[in-house]
């Protein structure tokens, strides 16, 4: 079975976007955060984290269908997504270590603080736990389907969670931090953000399913209009249940904000493929490079918006003048891509000569 480029594409224009949403936040004066152009280009930086995270679970309803279709067995196609899933993981940790070198650290706070890395690699170990049986066939609408019943779990009871459940405290607190909030400690927790790679694991399963009977260009569109519509019925469900309270994880408006939150990264990831298809040769090859390697993308490029190497430009610029340096950001991010996946192709010929 042919690779689907498109979630590599997706996945390339949502590492654009994440460099862009962080680099505008780093880089953009008290003044500049005031304009509207700053407010569009949150909306924009608010769809990459769910848009990776749905793109995860699109990518392991793909890696199930090729193991159906070459018949390899459930348990060590459930072992070797875990222990890829785990992998990125460790890279969670080993960043945090790098940027702890580079900035200096809190100690344990800071090594071992749950980021995106962590929540993403997380989910992907645990949707597979949770969902894939590890004795007879694989089935890949049976996974589908336990991938739908978590999804309607985690999001419903989140918010009973952390409504009956104290926080961890004490030393347990490091452990607990990429599993469920912990104060000063967890920027993202598995719970209830799994929600989102399983959703992408349904999601995926319906564009495979409307790709055998529309094209591509047909199927990534519907995706995109329907994140449109449910982000804006969401929105506007979320201000009404809030009714200016405040938004935390033990409110029930929390549910349909996730829930809308998904859908704008169902926008760009539908986005992500009719833009690129459309793309010169050589572009098509470099977004889908940069999806591939997206994660060393986004490694390389935080420093840069709010690190040491980011101070003469950290909160000192005006939306115009961070453009430049947002492309230059670009560029940078591809180049260390490109020469990181040169590196691998030519171990790999040696190896092979």
């Amino acid at each position: 079975m042919e690779r689907d480029r498109a979630v590599d594409w997706a996945r390339g224009l949502a590492a654009l976007a994440m460099i862009e949403g962080h680099a505008t936040h780093g880089w953009a004066s008290a003044a500049a955060k005031t304009t509207t152009t700053y407010e569009w280009t949150r909306v924009v930086a608010t769809s990459p984290l769910p848009a990776f995270m749905l793109l995860a679970g699109m990518a392991l309803r793909l890696r199930l269908g090729v193991a159906a279709h070459r018949g390899e067995a459930p348990a060590v196609v459930r072992t070797s997504i875990v222990r890829r899933g785990l992998g990125v993981v460790m890279w969670g940790y080993l960043a945090s270590a790098l940027y702890a070198l580079i900035d200096g650290h809190e100690g344990l706070r800071t090594l071992l603080r749950a980021d995106v890395l962590h929540v993403i690699g997380l989910s992907i170990a645990a949707l597979a736990l949770c969902c894939i049986a590890r004795a007879g066939a694989i089935d890949v609408r049976a996974v589908t389907r336990r991938a739908g019943v978590l999804t309607i779990v985690v999001v419903l009871g989140s918010p009973l969670y952390y409504a009956l459940v104290p926080e961890p405290t004490g030393p347990w607190r490091y452990l607990a931090a990429p599993f469920v909030r912990v104060q000063d400690v967890t920027l993202f927790a598995l719970l209830p953000m799994i929600a989102w790679t399983s959703i992408g694991m349904v999601v995926g399963d319906l564009v495979q399913r409307a790709r055998s009977h529309v094209s591509r260009d047909v199927a990534y569109a519907g995706l995109a209009l329907a994140g449109l519509v449910i982000a804006f019925a969401c929105e506007q469900l979320t201000r009404v249940m809030l009714a200016g309270a405040p938004l935390d994880y033990v409110h029930p408006a929390g549910i349909p904000n996730m829930i809308g939150y998904a859908a704008r990264g169902l926008v760009l990831i539908g986005v992500g493929p009719l833009l690129v298809a459309r793309l010169p040769a050589l572009a098509q090859q470099a977004m889908t490079r940069l999806g591939r390697a997206s994660l060393i993308a986004y490694v390389f490029h935080i420093p840069f918006c709010y690190g040491l190497p980011a101070r003469p430009l950290r909160g000192n610029l005006d939306m115009g003048q961070t453009v430049p340096y947002v492309l230059l950001l670009w560029a940078l991010s591809y180049a260390v891509v490109m020469l990181t996946s040169m590196r691998r192709d030519n171990r790999g010929w040696r190896w092979a000569r």
